[in-house]
């Protein structure tokens, strides 16, 4: 069966995302439970099919995916592994863990550099076919069952205040709003066609190497980490930290010193 370029992008982006899941967790905690492979790979090529369907319709600038990103991002924060919750908190937030996560995994790994690396393997028909509205309700659905689960699979844990989440839902529709708004005055963009870098691809393709060679490694010595109640390796997770602080910064200076947008 031929796929079609609409579907190779997406299937790239959801890969890429898998092994940055795999370098943590290793063979063994990728199992664990039995279905998480599963669960992720819905997880990931739901998102994408909707983060695609946005870019070819929107012609969305890096920051605004970057947006989008961060704010699918803020539910399993939020309901997932509840980082966004966890101390040390300033109006029931961390903050740190929100831009941390939030901005330099969701944004510019999980989402930028992954299309990158998509795009650099297929790039993108601006004519493929779009997601239907079924394939919206779909996507959504979808999240909405893994969100719900989320909170039968994961031991229990003490809720967080009030004022936690109605400043989770500040962020959420403050954010929601700005990026409705801005994507509005740029809806005349035209199609773009696809430019490579060589840090880019050594940022991205790096980053897929780096993540498959941590996951086999991490299958050595894993703990339970209570916070997300998930099994980690704590060398790989350390290494995985470092990584981050490292693509960020290049990839933040890549951006100011060129002025361009990448053509994800």
């Amino acid at each position: 069966m031929k796929l079609s370029n609409r579907l190779k992008i997406i299937l790239l982006a959801t890969f890429f995302n898998l092994t940055w899941e795999f370098s943590g967790r290793g063979l063994e905690g990728i199992f664990r439970p039995i279905f998480l492979p599963l669960l992720l790979f819905g997880f990931y090529f739901s998102l994408f099919n909707m983060l695609e369907d946005l870019i070819v319709r929107f012609k969305m600038k890096n920051y605004q995916l970057t947006l989008a990103a961060f704010l699918y991002g803020l539910f399993p924060l939020a309901f997932g592994s509840r980082d966004l919750f966890v101390k040390p908190q300033f109006l029931g937030i961390n903050w740190l863990n929100l831009f941390y996560i939030g901005f330099l995994w969701w944004g510019i790994l999980q989402t930028i550099l992954a299309f990158y690396f998509a795009n650099r393997l297929v790039p993108r028909d601006w004519q493929h076919p779009r997601l239907s509205k079924f394939g919206w309700f779909l996507a959504i659905g979808y999240n909405l069952v893994v969100f719900l689960s989320f909170q039968f699979l994961k031991p229990h844990v003490s809720n967080p205040p009030l004022v936690s989440y109605f400043i989770f839902g500040l962020i959420f529709v403050f954010t929601t709003v700005f990026l409705w708004q801005d994507i509005k005055k740029n809806r005349k963009r035209e199609p773009w066609s696809f430019k490579s870098s060589p840090l880019l691809d050594f940022l991205s393709f790096g980053s897929f190497t780096l993540f498959l060679s941590m996951g086999i490694f991490s299958t050595i010595s894993q703990v339970l980490i209570s916070v997300s109640s998930s099994y980690f390796n704590p060398i790989t997770i350390k290494i995985g930290h470092t990584w981050t602080l490292f693509y960020s910064t290049v990839f933040l200076l890549y951006r100011l010193r060129s002025g361009k947008e990448v053509t994800i």
